[in-house]
């Protein structure tokens, strides 16, 4: 409170001192209060550049789960892509198994009717030779009974 008009001296010296006490602790104050300021100021900036960088980072993350989602989604059509090539394989090895099974068979076959074949040539041959063994026998006791009948 400002000293009452006609106030002595001292009451305005002592005022005034009072004055300067208060100036001097408002300018105190106002030095806490700009450091605090200044230090809030940076928290808030360093906080903002935090914030920046982590937001920048989600996002990125964000993006690189939509490539690795697309990958994945790429990686799983390729995957289908190669499960039905390996089923058709799967077929044709099944088919051309089934091919040498047929055509051994056939082979087989084949075989069989040869050796029958062979067997029975085999038999022909023996009957032929027989017959010239046996017909070669004859001639011969012919021309032994021809030698040794004397001629009439």
């Amino acid at each position: 409170m400002p000293p009452p008009d006609g106030a002595t001296l001292l009451e305005l010296e002592s005022a005034k001192s009072d004055l300067r006490d208060i100036l001097n602790n408002l300018q105190e104050h106002e030095r806490r209060v700009r450091t605090e300021f200044r230090q809030v100021l940076d928290e808030q900036a360093r906080v903002a550049a935090e914030l920046s960088r982590l937001t920048s980072l989600l996002e990125q993350e964000r993006g690189d789960k939509e490539r690795l989602e697309r990958e994945v989604a790429l990686l799983k059509r390729q995957r289908a892509a190669l499960s039905k090539q390996l089923n058709d394989f799967r077929a044709q090895f099944a088919e051309i198994d089934a091919d040498k099974v047929a055509l051994l068979k056939e082979e087989s076959d084949l075989n069989d009717r040869r050796a029958v074949l062979n067997f029975d040539w085999a038999r022909y041959e023996e009957l032929l030779r027989q017959r010239a063994n046996a017909e070669v026998s004859r001639l011969r006791e012919k021309l032994d009974r021809t030698r040794s009948d004397p001629p009439a």
